[in-house]
């Protein structure tokens, strides 16, 4: 079976590499997915995931509310806990 790859998009900074660390020294191993790991800055990654060009990025707790109705969050974030941005002010962050 081929290994399908996920790219893990996140910051080098030290609260997102905690949150990849498991995934960064293979301590999560999968026999169908193969880990790459991408890292940028936050604002690019917040752009990015607008876009949505990743399956798996690390976003900031601003831009959430520009990517809720099209991504999924973990742990998943309850609609009360989410701020609620206007179409007409939706921007890049």
């Amino acid at each position: 079976m081929d290994l399908q790859e996920l790219i893990c998009a996140h910051s080098p900074d030290s609260d997102d590499a905690y949150m990849f660390y498991a995934l960064a020294t293979r301590k999560i191993r999968s026999k169908m997915l193969l880990f790459r790991h991408q890292l940028e800055d936050i604002q690019s990654l917040n752009k990015r995931a607008m876009n949505g060009e990743y399956a798996l990025t690390a976003i900031s707790y601003h831009a959430y509310p520009y990517v809720a109705d099209k991504t999924t969050s973990w742990p998943p974030v309850p609609p009360s806990a989410t701020a609620t941005v206007p179409s007409s002010s939706r921007s890049t962050p």
